[in-house]
């Protein structure tokens, strides 16, 4: 598997990822993605096996603070590991830019990835009440990833 920034010319895929991924009204918009893609501060990752993109996750410094805006894995390639590897891959870039928090936004019933972000060290620290919508709750989940 190899990482490497994500370019314009993958969005086709990146939106492909996202279609499989989520319901139209869970997903994130072409123009979204685009704002991603060109704001200083975001690292946008995607992970390829053999030249195809399987995965992807952005987040954002914010000082001292970053924030997980979306990770996708085709669903293909779900259950690999691939999810955590690119979890690690972008807290090792967060961190070389000076991060010290990660915070991310997850939907209570999503058992998989709250699952996910608990192995990886995250720790629900507030519960979001109606956050995606009515009677769709969420967790703020937060991990220190550099020390100071």
């Amino acid at each position: 598997m190899n990482f490497r920034r994500a370019r314009l010319e993958d969005l086709d895929e990146i939106m492909r990822i996202e279609e499989l991924c989520f319901k139209p009204s869970e997903r994130f918009s072409r123009e979204t993605y685009e704002s991603l893609l060109s704001r200083k501060g975001v690292a946008f990752i995607v992970a390829e096996i053999d030249g195809r993109i399987v995965g992807f996750v952005a987040a954002e410094a914010r000082g001292l603070k970053g924030y997980v805006y979306t990770i996708n894995v085709h669903p293909e390639y779900q259950g690999k590991g691939i999810g955590k590897a690119l979890m690690k891959e972008m807290e090792t870039r967060m961190r070389d830019v000076g991060v010290r928090i990660m915070e991310l936004e997850v939907r209570v019933d999503n058992k998989k990835a709250v699952k996910m972000y608990e192995s990886l060290g995250y720790s629900t620290v507030f519960f979001l009440p109606s956050y995606y919508g009515p009677g769709k709750n969420g967790y703020l989940m937060r991990k220190r990833i550099s020390e100071g």
